[in-house]
């Protein structure tokens, strides 16, 4: 619909002055006035007449939206929005917007862009952003035609809204180049080249498996409806579950320096190192509709994309998940009857409430013979190590009650003997992996 601006009022008034004055005018002189209302008015309708031309040719553009990939989060990307005219008729005042997601950083480039797009002819809009991890919206391609006068304003949406993945990056764990060789209390076993011969036991099929290691007796037992696999002595595997904290608190601290940040790239390198060990690996959060294992070096990727998955938006407007919803949840469909590592990133914000919940959770999956590992990124003091001076005191100042609610939760996770991992962000990684290579050599 084509609007009228706060101009036309000044007109209007204009048209209406000139016309009163007409009749107050002496008659020789009355045509003058006149006239000049008349005038007034058929610059109106010629304004509206040309805009109304526009907007036919407005609607038949054309907008191609171009983002480099792979999208990583912390990494400059480009985003390119093509919009083509080809019509005869050119529009002369066009105000483009191109939205990007509002947790990105826009690093050059302008999102509103004044321009002009004669006939058969195109505009390019490019911006350099940096992106942040996680499944983002693109909302659609605004655009705002005006007439010569800026008298009337006509906007319309270009494109339809996008969706982008931002891929978590993967760091390299330094550590560890160790290989284990005795079995760790029938968990795991370092993976060795060549096929093994000796027979270590069954376990239940994880897709990925190669069939003709399917022991089809212990199926059929079962009714086929579960499928197991034989396993020998060199190939046996850890299986591990990823639970990553979705809650609003995940999303607290400075930008790109979340929990929810530090979590899901730890996730994804640990996942690396896991998979290209022969381990089994499944990710959880509130936004993964079928988690399930998988192994292989094949598997990076649907790690990596799993983890990109996580909506900001939903959890902006308080749509994650607590930990006791995905355990209780997804997780208890897909954990196999055997012993597993679960790894479970919070941030444990919610003072003793949360960390009692997370108590009475993390019990009952330790009561089915399963290692539990808590990871409680100490975020608050990696960024106080950032800051200097009167910057850093006030950024203690005020981070003590998160830190101190924080505190309490670990205490009492201790006090019941749950692992629970403390680690500055950027030692997490070579930390959960010291701690995965300590199940492989030792029992549990």
């Amino acid at each position: 619909m084509i609007r009228a601006t706060k101009r036309i009022r000044a007109i209007v008034i204009a048209s209406a002055a000139l016309i009163a004055a007409a009749f107050i005018t002496p008659a020789g002189l009355a045509p003058v006035p006149a006239a000049s209302a008349i005038f007034l008015v058929l610059l109106l309708v010629v304004s509206r007449s040309s805009l109304t031309a526009q907007v036919g040719a407005l609607g038949a553009l054309r907008v191609r939206r171009r983002v480099s990939k792979p999208l990583i989060s912390g990494k400059p990307a480009v985003m390119e929005v093509i919009i083509e005219n080809p019509t005869n008729v050119p529009i002369e005042f066009l105000e483009i917007r191109v939205p990007y997601p509002r947790v990105f950083r826009l690093l050059e480039g302008k999102p509103v862009v004044l321009t002009t797009l004669p006939p058969k002819s195109s505009v390019t809009v490019r911006l350099k952003l940096i992106p942040r991890v996680g499944d983002h919206t693109l909302e659609p391609v605004e655009a705002v035609a005006r007439d010569f006068l800026g008298l009337f304003r006509f906007e319309a949406k270009l494109s339809g809204a996008d969706r982008v993945r931002v891929l978590p990056p993967v760091e390299a764990v330094h550590a560890l180049a160790v290989t284990y060789a005795n079995r760790p209390g029938e968990l795991s076993r370092t993976k060795r080249r060549g096929r093994g011969v000796e027979f270590f036991g069954i376990r239940e099929y994880v897709p990925g498996d190669e069939y003709r290691r399917i022991e089809w007796k212990a199926s059929a037992r079962h009714g086929l409806r579960r499928l197991f696999v034989k396993e020998f002595e060199h190939e046996v595997s850890l299986n591990i579950f990823i639970l990553i904290d979705t809650s609003t608190y995940m999303l607290s601290g400075g930008w790109g320096r979340t929990p929810l940040e530090y979590s899901i790239k730890a996730a994804a390198s640990i996942a690396t190192y896991a998979l290209r060990r022969g381990d089994s690996v499944a990710i959880l959060h509130k936004f993964v509709s079928m988690p399930r294992l998988v192994r292989g070096r094949k598997a990076v990727n649907h790690v990596l994309e799993t983890l990109s998955s996580v909506s900001w938006d939903a959890i902006l407007n308080g749509g994650g998940s607590s930990i006791r919803e995905l355990v209780s949840g997804p997780l208890m469909k897909i954990l196999p009857r055997e012993r597993n590592v679960i790894i479970i990133f919070t941030v444990l914000y919610g003072g003793l409430g949360e960390a009692k919940a997370l108590v009475d959770t993390v019990s009952k999956l330790k009561a089915l013979g399963n290692v539990v590992m808590v990871v409680v990124p100490m975020v608050e003091f990696f960024e106080s190590r950032t800051l200097k001076g009167i910057e850093a005191a006030i950024y203690r100042l005020r981070s003590y009650g998160a830190i101190k609610s924080k505190m309490e939760g670990i205490r009492l996770l201790l006090k019941h003997g749950i692992p629970t991992v403390t680690a500055l962000p950027e030692e997490m990684t070579d930390v959960i992996v010291a701690r995965l290579e300590n199940l492989r050599s030792a029992r549990i």
